[in-house]
């Protein structure tokens, strides 16, 4: 499952970082270099286009509803590495639109769709749980953080609003530089 990545040194990456750490640590006094670089991330890339998909076997997963399938070994899932990537792009999914544009998550429920049903809040942190439990191997130095990420669900969603309310004022303030 690659797709593109931005560079670490890209000023996207940059100027997300400002805005975690003005949300998290400034506006909430929350001091974690690991939550603020993992957000960070996490907006750039789903900022493309191609990341906020899912793509397994030569197949591109764009319904919440097909991701939950595609991340049970009972159901779809090739493997346990396959298990445990489709809920860490769960729980990615899930915090990233629930918390930077909770009205695409609204919209998905008004419209009646399946993926709008779920309880995207429960969804999100079991989610991250499940990649936390992998404690062996590569992801053994990731199972704290994911961790982290479950037990404080919402309070990262909230940060991440405040990170696009911090998005949209700097938007606006820049644009109003051009009609003056």
């Amino acid at each position: 499952m690659s797709h593109w990545r931005v560079s670490d040194d890209h000023p996207l990456r940059e100027f997300f970082r400002g805005l975690v750490h003005g949300s998290l640590h400034v506006k909430m006094g929350l001091r974690d270099h690991d939550i603020e670089d993992y957000l960070a991330g996490l907006i750039t890339e789903f900022m493309h286009a191609e990341s906020s998909v899912l793509h397994v076997r030569n197949a591109a997963v764009e319904d919440l509803v097909e991701m939950v399938n595609e991340s049970d070994v009972l159901l779809n899932a090739d493997s346990f590495e396959q298990e445990r990537e489709v809920h860490k792009h769960i729980g990615d999914y899930v915090l990233f639109w629930g918390g930077t544009f909770p009205e695409h998550l609204q919209l998905l429920r008004r419209q009646g769709k399946a993926a709008g049903m779920v309880d995207h809040v429960t969804l999100g942190r079991q989610s991250y749980h499940v990649v936390s439990t992998f404690v062996h191997g590569d992801h053994a130095s990731e199972a704290t953080l994911f961790r982290k990420l479950s037990d404080g669900f919402e309070t990262y969603l909230f940060a991440l609003h405040l990170v696009r309310e911090a998005w949209e004022g700097e938007s606006k303030e820049w644009s109003q530089g051009f009609q003056a």
